[in-house]
């Protein structure tokens, strides 16, 4: 039953995580979420970088605009 598999999911990442503190950015809603363990702190809207560049040919600075993915580990 797919109900069980979820909650076998949450229990192994609940023990994954250990109570810390962490961030979560969905790219796809534009949330930012703010999570201790498996609880949900605060959330908030938020801009995400489309993965564009800019170059201005005349002083030669460039931009990217792009969301980091994955993990930063010893972040917090």
């Amino acid at each position: 039953m797919i109900s069980e598999e979820v909650e076998t999911l949450r229990r192994k990442l609940s023990r994954r995580l250990k109570g810390k503190l962490y961030l979560v950015v969905d790219t796809k809603a534009n949330k930012l979420y703010v999570k201790h363990g498996m609880t949900l702190l605060w959330q908030a809207d938020c801009a995400v970088g489309r993965g564009g560049r800019l170059f201005d040919q005349r002083t030669g600075q460039k931009w990217e605009f792009v969301t980091p993915r994955g993990e930063i580990p010893g972040a917090w």
